[in-house]
């Protein structure tokens, strides 16, 4: 206690400049401990992230690749997005006409139904009325599966005609078709 009591102002003053400097290396040695120990909490939260970007960089090609085969895909099974809906229920109505031809079944007639517009797709719909025997009836319905753009068998109702004394079954077949055009985003 006595050394301080001895103490001139000019100590004083060196003494305190001497504390005020050890104080603020202190503060920035802590500051500088704490920003390091950030950098490397973020340095290990990012390394998983450069890790997925990282593989994502190496199968960008694959995933582009597949991305093109689906779209091409996409495009043989569907109806594009340009043209009208209208047209594009023309353009079914009429090649469901022609495939029920060549399969030997009669139309009694058609009707285009409504589109019904989903989150990716428009349902494009046709109704037909047609009579045919249960060979025909087959061989139309083998060839609705390789149909591109592809065709949906929304309903079939099957009646049989009535006929006198035949030995040949007539089908009345009432049928709702539907096929899928690209909706327009």
């Amino acid at each position: 206690m006595s050394v301080w009591r001895r103490a001139n102002p000019s100590q004083w003053v060196a003494i305190s400049v001497l504390a005020l400097c050890l104080c603020v290396i202190g503060a920035t040695g802590v500051g500088f401990f704490l920003s390091s120990y950030e950098l490397y909490q973020s340095k290990v939260r990012l390394e998983p992230q450069i890790g997925r970007l990282k593989g994502l960089a190496k199968v960008e090609k694959d995933i582009t690749n597949a991305a093109q085969t689906s779209a091409n895909e996409l495009s043989l099974l569907t109806y594009s997005a340009e043209a009208a809906a209208s047209a594009q229920a023309n353009n079914m109505q009429q090649s469901l006409r022609e495939l029920f031809s060549q399969a030997g079944v009669i139309v009694n007639g058609s009707q285009i139904l409504p589109v019904v517009e989903q989150d990716y797709f428009n349902r494009i719909r046709v109704r037909l009325t047609v009579s045919s025997d249960i060979e025909q009836l087959t061989e139309l319905l083998l060839m609705l599966a390789s149909q591109n753009p592809i065709v949906v068998i929304d309903t079939l109702e099957v009646k049989p005609k009535r006929q006198r004394r035949t030995d040949e079954q007539v089908l009345n077949i009432d049928i709702v078709l539907s096929s899928f055009a690209q909706a327009s985003r």
